[in-house]
């Protein structure tokens, strides 16, 4: 995947903040999964463009042509420093 970010901020955008979410990690342990919550700060979100999206993963998983089309959204963060604790 390419993209090229934009300048444009996304703020205040509950699917945004949604679909970009991460909670925690899933963690199997002795045949067992943990979930591991995490800490960080905001995302600072903006708009992007996709330049190239070479994705084999959603038609083996029975969405064929899916990645073929524009997609309805492309976001990009530059990322946080993230903290994960044990349960």
């Amino acid at each position: 995947m390419r993209l090229r970010p934009g300048t444009d901020r996304v703020e205040h955008d509950p699917l945004a903040d949604f679909l970009t979410a991460r909670w925690g990690m899933h963690v199997a342990r002795h045949r067992h999964t943990a979930f591991w919550p995490n800490a960080h700060a905001t995302w600072e979100l903006v708009t992007a463009e996709l330049l190239e999206l070479d994705d084999e993963l959603l038609a083996a998983t029975g969405f064929p042509g899916l990645a073929d089309r524009a997609p309805d959204s492309v976001l990009y963060s530059r990322g946080v420093s993230t903290r994960f604790a044990r349960p």
